[in-house]
């Protein structure tokens, strides 16, 4: 899959050749104005195909325009959506933060539901981004299990296996925005570290983990 750095290149490359061909085109028809009274047949032969180059150039020109807006709207949506994914691990942080804290005092539970929910709304909306990739979407699914096996720690209240999870679902978090960034062409594919996934058994207990309502 190329790059958006890739195809924004080559789009202004088009453009480029397109303005240059139009500059051409320009040139010949200024020689056509001076030819045209000596030898009008010849002169209105050259000038429909001129004619019919400069329509060209001005389909081609549409074309690239419309390629060039779809290629904005996709760097600002990649842009939009590695936002995204960074601030899921400040909310990971942040659910760990409020779980401890209500570990140690009464407080209102109601703050740590919504960063649960607000979480899983996000990761839900990165698995419908339609620039994912297989790669981004492997990501994203590792990124769903290490995340529900940190919420049956949190129910369990098993704190070292909470702290376990939680710093690996910034590690797959980390990866999900390299994959993203690596669209734009800012850098490689992430290789992901195989030995960062969940072991399976720590979710097949029947255990559940604590989504917000």
């Amino acid at each position: 899959m190329r790059s958006l750095h890739q195809r924004l290149s080559g789009s202004i490359a088009e453009l480029e050749t397109i303005a240059t061909t139009s500059k051409i085109i320009a040139i010949n028809v200024a020689l056509l104005a001076d030819q045209i009274h000596t030898d009008r047949e010849a002169s209105t032969a050259a000038i429909k195909v001129v004619a019919r180059e400069i329509q060209r150039m001005s389909d081609n020109s549409s074309a690239g325009l419309a390629g060039l807006e779809g290629i904005l709207e996709d760097i600002r949506l990649l842009s939009q959506t590695i936002n995204l994914a960074g601030r899921q691990r400040m909310l990971s942080q942040r659910v760990m933060k409020l779980h401890l804290i209500g570990r140690l005092r009464a407080v209102d539970s109601a703050p740590l539901h919504d960063a649960i929910t607000d979480f899983g709304r996000a990761l839900s909306q990165l698995r419908q981004c339609r620039l994912n990739t297989d790669t981004i979407n492997a990501a994203l699914g590792s990124v769903a299990q290490v995340w529900d096996a940190f919420l049956v720690a949190l129910r369990r209240d098993d704190l070292d296996r909470a702290i376990e999870f939680n710093e690996r679902v910034l590690q797959e978090v980390h990866l999900v925005v390299q994959a993203y960034e690596s669209l734009a062409g800012n850098r490689p594919a992430p290789v992901a570290d195989r030995k960062r996934r969940v072991d399976p058994p720590a979710l097949a207990d029947g255990a559940r983990p604590v989504h917000a309502a």
